[in-house]
C-alpha cells in the first residue's frame, strides 16, 4: 500500500512506552485495510515529492538530444553537463539542498559515464584461478551499448564452467539465469593457441568492486570480487 497523506497526531502508550502514530491519508486506502490489520508489517515513511511527468522528462531528453547533436556530444555527456552546470536537488531534513558536480575537468570526466563504443579495459579479480588469460595482458574487450557495459573475457582454461553476476547464494536459485560460456582461441606470445572458455559479464560500474560467482567442474559455488578499470576506446 502507497499512498500521499499527512501526519495528524503522534503519541506514546505509557504502558508499553511505544510510540503511536496517526496519517491522514488523501486516497481510500479501504480495500487494503483487511490485508494487513493484526499483522506485522514493515513500516516506511518518506517525505512527498512529486514526481517529474512523463511528458516532462520526455521533452527534457528531446531537448536533450538537440543539443547534445548541436554541440557534438552524445547524450549521456550532456545529462551530466546538466547536473555539473544546475546541480540536482534532494531533500536532507525536510530542506533542499543542491548536489553540484564540481567545476573541474577532472570532476566532469569521472562523472560522464562511457559513450557507445568498444573498449579495452583491464579486468581483476581477487583469485590466482580465475583470471583473464595471460596471452591477454589482464584486458578484456568493453562494450558499452545504450549505456549499459559489458566485458568480454577469456579465462585460463575450460575449467570454469559457468559464472553469475552476484552472490553464489544467489546463482543456486531457482530461476537464476547463468552466464554461459564461449569458446574462445588464444594465441601466446610463442606462436602457441590455445581454446579457452570466455564470459560476457554485465559491468555495473568502472573502478568499483562487484560480485561475480563461478561454478567450476566440482560443482561447487565460489564468491569473488571483480572491477573493470582503464578503459581506452578501440580504434
Amino acid at each position: 500500500m502507497e499512498s500521499k497523506g499527512t501526519l495528524i497526531d503522534v503519541s506514546r502508550d505509557w504502558k508499553t512506552g511505544k510510540m503511536r502514530l496517526t496519517f491522514e491519508f488523501d486516497s481510500d486506502v479501504s480495500a487494503a485495510i483487511d490485508k494487513i490489520k493484526d499483522k506485522l508489517l514493515r513500516i516506511t515513511v518518506k517525505l512527498w515529492r512529486d514526481k517529474r511527468s512523463l511528458d516532462a522528462n520526455s521533452y527534457y531528453w528531446v531537448l536533450l538530444s538537440r543539443l547534445a547533436e548541436a554541440v557534438g556530444i552524445s547524450k549521456p555527456r550532456a545529462h551530466n553537463l546538466m547536473l555539473r552546470k544546475y546541480g540536482q536537488n534532494l531533500v536532507i531534513d525536510s530542506q533542499i539542498a543542491f548536489l553540484v558536480i564540481p567545476d573541474t575537468e577532472e570532476a566532469e570526466e569521472t562523472a560522464a559515464p562511457l559513450e557507445d563504443g568498444v573498449y579495452t579495459a583491464e579486468f581483476d579479480t581477487d583469485s590466482g584461478m580465475f583470471h583473464v588469460n595471460e596471452a591477454n595482458d589482464g584486458k578484456g574487450v568493453l562494450t558499452v551499448e545504450n549505456g549499459k557495459m559489458t566485458i568480454h573475457v577469456s579465462l585460463a582454461s575450460k575449467k570454469i564452467v559457468n559464472l553469475y553476476p552476484g552472490l553464489a547464494e544467489d546463482a543456486q536459485k531457482d530461476g537464476a539465469e547463468l552466464l554461459e560460456p564461449t569458446t574462445d582461441t588464444v594465441t601466446y606470445s610463442d606462436g602457441e593457441s590455445e581454446e579457452v572458455y570466455g564470459f560476457d559479464i554485465p559491468v555495473p560500474a568502472l573502478d568499483k568492486e562487484f560480485d561475480v560467482a563461478l561454478i567450476g567442474e566440482k560443482g561447487t559455488w565460489y564468491d569473488h570480487k571483480v572491477s573493470v578499470t582503464n578503459p581506452v576506446k578501440a580504434e
